[in-house]
Parts: C-alpha cells; sequence; structure tokens
C-alpha cells in the first residue's frame, strides 16, 4: 500500500473506535482461547478416564466441534453486519461468547453427572463457536473500515496482537494459578479462568455500544434505496476466486496458532515441563511475539502486506521441523526458543493478513466474504491442528510428522498469496471514504 503523509495520526474518533474494537477483541479471544491451553485439565474433567490419549482425543474432538459451526454462522453474523451494521452484532457476540465461558466454569465433572457433562461441554463450545465465528472479521472490518486505507495493515497488526494478549493473560494466569493452588488448580482452581469472563464481557459489551458506524457501512445503506440485499450470494459469485485465495493464504497461520495454543502445551507436558513450566513457557513466548506482531504492521505499512506474509512463509516452511526437535528436549530454555522460532512464522505476517483480508473483499459483501472465508479455513486447518498432531503423534511416535505437515501447507499458500496481491491492487484503485488526518 502507498504510504500517506499524516496518516500515523488518527483523530479522537479513530482513536474511540481501536479502543473499542480491541478492548472487546482481548476479551473475546480470551473467552474462547482457554478452552484450548487447559485441554489437559478438562480431558480429566468431562471425559472418560480409561486412555489418557482418548480423552485427550475427546477434549480435542469438542474443541473442533466448536469450529464446525463456524462457517455457517460466521457467514450468518457477516450476512446481518452487511445488512443491518457491523456495530450491534460486534456488541452480541460479546455477550453470546461470555456468558457460554462462564457456563463452562459451572458445569459439573464426568464422575457427578455422567455422559451429561461432556454434551453440555460440547454445546456450549458451539455456543462459543458461533459468537467467535464473526469476532475477528468483523471486529477488523470495523476497525479498518473506520481508518484511512494507509493505516490498514499497522491497525491490523494491532488487532491481531489482541489475540496474543488474550493468550498472555490467559496462560499467564493459569501458570500463576497452577504455581499458587498446587493440585487445587486441577481440582476446581481451574474453573477461575472461565469465570472471570462474565465481568470482562459486560465491560466489552458496553465499549462497543457507544462506537458510530462505520464510514463504508453508512454508504452502503444510503445507496441501497430498500432494495432486497442477498450478500451471501453476492459473495459468493462476485468472490470466491478471492474467498479460496485468501483461505489458502492463511492455512498455515491456522495451523500453527492453534498448534501452539493446544498441542504444544500438551507436548511440553509430556516432554517432562510439567503444567506450571509448559504454561510459563508459552506465556513468555506470548509476550516476545508481541513486538514481532508490530513489526509485521509495519513491514505492511511499508511494503505492502504481500511481503511479511510472504516472510512468515518461509519461516514456518524453514524452521518447522528443527522447532519439532527442541520441543521434545524438555529443557526450558531450549523450548521457549523453539516457541519464540516458529511462532515468529505465524506473527509476522499475522498484521498483515488482517489488512489482506479487508482489503481484496467488495465492502458490499465484506461481512459475508471475510466470515466464509476465515472461518471455512479455521475448520478445515486450524480446529484440526491438534487432532491432526495428536494422531500423527500417535501414528509415528514423534512430533516430527506434524512439523512436516506445517511445513507443506506454508509452501502451498505462496500461489495463493499471489493471488490475493492481484485482488488487493484492484481494490487500492477505489476512492478513500475515511478522511486521513493531518
Amino acid at each position: 500500500m502507498p504510504r500517506q503523509s499524516g496518516a500515523e495520526a488518527p483523530d479522537p474518533a479513530q482513536r474511540a473506535v481501536l479502543l473499542g474494537t480491541l478492548a472487546g477483541t482481548v476479551v473475546e479471544w480470551y473467552d474462547f482461547s482457554i478452552y484450548g491451553f487447559l485441554s489437559v485439565v478438562l480431558a480429566q474433567h468431562f471425559f472418560p478416564a480409561g486412555d489418557p490419549t482418548v480423552s485427550l482425543l475427546g477434549a480435542y474432538l469438542s474443541f473442533a466441534l466448536a469450529y464446525a459451526v463456524r462457517p455457517i454462522a460466521g457467514v450468518a453474523l457477516g450476512r446481518l453486519a452487511d445488512s443491518a451494521g457491523r456495530r450491534g452484532v460486534l456488541a452480541g457476540i460479546i455477550l453470546l461468547t461470555g456468558f457460554a465461558t462462564f457456563a463452562i466454569g459451572l458445569v459439573p465433572g464426568y464422575e457427578q453427572i455422567g455422559i451429561a457433562a461432556p454434551v453440555l461441554i460440547v454445546l456450549l463450545r458451539v455456543l462459543q463457536g458461533v459468537g467467535a465465528s464473526g469476532e475477528w472479521t468483523l471486529g477488523t472490518t470495523f476497525l479498518l473500515e473506520s481508518s484511512p486505507r494507509a493505516r490498514w495493515p499497522v491497525l491490523g497488526s494491532y488487532i491481531s496482537l489482541t489475540y496474543y494478549i488474550s493468550l498472555t493473560l490467559g496462560t499467564g494466569l493459569a501458570a500463576a494459578l497452577s504455581a499458587g493452588m498446587g493440585p487445587a488448580f486441577g481440582t476446581w482452581g481451574w474453573r477461575i479462568l472461565f469465570l472471570l469472563t462474565a465481568p470482562m464481557a459486560l465491560v466489552g459489551q458496553y465499549i462497543r455500544k457507544r462506537l458510530d458506524e462505520t464510514p463504508e457501512f453508512r454508504r452502503i445503506k444510503a445507496e441501497r434505496q430498500d432494495e432486497p440485499r442477498l450478500p451471501l450470494l453476492g459473495a459468493l459469485r462476485t468472490q470466491w476466486r478471492p474467498i479460496l485465495a485468501y483461505i489458502g493464504v492463511s492455512a498455515q497461520q491456522r495451523v500453527a496458532q492453534f498448534a501452539l495454543s493446544t498441542f504444544v502445551i500438551t507436548a511440553l507436558v509430556e516432554a517432562g515441563l510439567g503444567q506450571s513450566g509448559a504454561f510459563l513457557v508459552s506465556t513468555l513466548t506470548y509476550v516476545l511475539s508481541i513486538p514481532l506482531v508490530l513489526i509485521g504492521g509495519r513491514l505492511g505499512r511499508r511494503w505492502g502486506p504481500v511481503f511479511p506474509m510472504a516472510l512468515g512463509m518461509g519461516c514456518l516452511a524453514v524452521t518447522a521441523v528443527p522447532t519439532f526437535l527442541l520441543l521434545d528436549s524438555g529443557q526450558f530454555w531450549w523450548t521457549l526458543l523453539a516457541e519464540t522460532v516458529f511462532s515468529f512464522g505465524v506473527v509476522v505476517g499475522s498484521g498483515p493478513s488482517a489488512a489482506l483480508m479487508i482489503s481484496i473483499f467488495r465492502p458490499e459483501v465484506r461481512g459475508a466474504a471475510t466470515g466464509l472465508s476465515y472461518n471455512v479455513c479455521t475448520v478445515l486447518f486450524g480446529s484440526t491442528a491438534p487432532l491432526v498432531a495428536t494422531w500423527l503423534h500417535g501414528w509415528t511416535g514423534s512430533n516430527l510428522a506434524f512439523a512436516w505437515y506445517t511445513a507443506g501447507i506454508s509452501v502451498l499458500g505462496v500461489p495463493a498469496l499471489l493471488v490475493c496481491r492481484r485482488y488487493l491492487r484492484v481494490r487500492e484503485r477505489e476512492p478513500e471514504l475515511v478522511e486521513v488526518p493531518g
């Protein structure tokens, strides 16, 4: 994207949108992600205990089922946002996900209520999936549509940053509680992480209800003139090529992100670090990832989003196998190095990825198109990553098979990125609707 003078200084209204969007997104990601890194604990409470591997697979399966509803829910929420507005949908999403997360903290275990325990967990995870299906795409859409186009890569890095802030918050709390409570954390202390979501969600909803609609949506609403609109059909008819291209581009990010937040923690526990050590390594990795996200956004601001995304793909392809070799060492500093190196390939392209997603789709169908592409990719590649990793480990007895899987998907994303670049250039020629300060 070309640089514009003065674009670095947002006005007060744009700052309010930035803070409001990011505050809500932090809450949403925290709500949805804590299930992933507590999978080992949840497997012991809510799934039959006979075989630890079967219990863990059951926890991961419910993790994946929560994503199975996401393409449909994401499109439905995107369609609603395209027709009724972005702000109201975002305010409702945070309440839905907050309720489901809070309720998980209250569900009795398998020993108390039997098969009803995993059934309730799956149902609540589905509700979480419905809410989370629209959070990242609509939050990104809302923020970027309210801002000058030249700032999109940097702002995209901020909203991607909320993912790592949320994981840092979640794993940091888990590490502190696990170290301070000892065995009690595994018995009941883990529930605290879920119960904390109620006040967080109410604060996020309060902030979002006070934001204005985006200039893009106001323009679309003014031009619509009460015509019946079908954003999903329009997205499929006019945007199917960029939809498929974005799925191919973001596949490697979904695989690596979900592996870091779920399977890697389990692998570190099994390698001998223990639960507290695994949480601490992951927390430090997320903290170290924060500046890398911002660097990726600045690179996207300077050279466009394609460059840092290609850099991330290349890094993942080259470092995946050495990284997983180090994870098996069971040594704290080696595993921290391994996770940090692996995360670099993910985070350096995550901020520009948000800008790319919004840039390649037409505003009239942006909610539906982003909801479909992002959530289909998440279901096919992200939610299945822990299952694939566990299955490959059980089949081969090593984590290297999953490392090769990650490297292969990174290489396959390069042609899709070239297709996205073509649509990015088309959208950049369209007129700017948000006034650039300066």
